[in-house]
C-alpha cells in the first residue's frame, strides 16, 4: 500500500507530523497511522497507476514505534469484494514477516505468515 498519501505520525505529546515532514524529528515512542491506502496488484511504484483492475482494495493500520526505531504494526486490508484480511508484525526499518491474524469473506479461515505483502 505504498506510496501513501495518508501516513501521519503522532508524537507522544500528541503533535502530528505528516509522512514527508518528519525529517530530523525524533520518530520513536509515537504511532504511525494510515487509512485507505490503495492496494495494487504487483509492485506499482506510482500511485496514479493503481486504478481499474490494478486496484484490489484499501489498506489501513497503525504502527507503534519503540526507542530502537522498530515498529509494532497492525494492518488490515479491505478488498473490493468486501473481504477483510488482518496482519500483525514488526517493521525494523524495512518490510518484514507478518502474522496473518485472520479475515472475513473469502479470507475467513486465513492464517499463517507472509514475508512480502506486495505479492498478494
Amino acid at each position: 500500500s505504498e506510496p501513501s498519501d495518508t501516513d501521519k505520525y503522532y508524537l507522544p505529546d500528541g503533535t502530528m507530523i505528516e509522512d514527508d515532514d518528519g525529517e530530523g524529528a525524533s520518530m520513536t515512542g509515537g504511532k504511525w497511522v494510515w487509512e485507505n491506502n490503495d492496494i495494487c496488484s504487483g509492485a506499482i511504484p506510482d500511485k496514479d497507476a493503481c486504478s481499474g483492475t490494478n486496484l484490489l482494495g484499501k489498506a489501513s493500520g497503525t504502527c507503534t514505534t519503540f526507542p530502537s526505531n522498530d515498529c509494532d504494526s497492525i494492518d488490515y486490508f479491505k478488498f473490493n469484494d468486501g473481504s477483510l484480511l488482518y496482519f500483525r508484525g514488526m517493521d525494523e526499518g524495512k518490510p518484514g514477516p507478518s502474522v496473518v491474524i485472520g479475515g472475513t469473506g473469502c479470507y475467513k479461515n486465513a492464517k499463517g505468515t507472509t514475508n512480502d505483502c506486495d505479492s498478494i
